[in-house]
């Protein structure tokens, strides 16, 4: 019982230790990479507090040129309109020509049950590990 204490903690800090230090540039897969099993519409929710945090809404433009089909990117583009972001996607939010901040994501699995959110808005990255629908600790944050 206490190795697999010990075996989560180690799993969970090298977790956020790479992914606070990790970006997602061009050419890196970016996208969804979960089974359709884990709730992504929490953590497309708590994502987006985060970024409401970071970037003031109705102030913000973004361009999200990567496919948002998958079930957290739809619940994430949804969040941010609703929230007041102005939202380009597709062909000319790929272009990026109009002062919009690129915004990406990458949402997997790390293993021994943790799954990873890292979103990149302009040149800056936050992530957070989840461990069964929890937050495993706390939003981390790379300019």
């Amino acid at each position: 019982m206490a190795a697999t204490k010990i075996q989560g903690a180690a799993a969970l800090v090298l977790s956020l230790a790479l992914g606070g230090c990790a970006s997602t540039p061009k050419g890196v897969p970016q996208g969804n990479f979960l089974p359709q099993s884990v709730e992504q519409q929490w953590l497309a929710a708590d994502t987006l507090r985060q970024l409401q945090v970071l970037y003031l809404p109705a102030r913000t433009r973004l361009a999200l040129a990567q496919p948002t089909t998958d079930p957290f990117g739809a619940a994430l583009l949804k969040g941010l309109r609703t929230s007041g972001y102005a939202v380009q996607e597709g062909a000319k939010a790929a272009q990026g020509t109009d002062g919009a901040l690129p915004l990406r994501y990458v949402v997997d699995q790390l293993g021994g049950g943790l799954v990873r959110v890292m979103v990149t808005v302009g040149g800056t990255s936050i992530s957070r590990a989840y461990a069964n629908q929890a937050a495993a600790g706390p939003w981390m944050r790379k300019e």
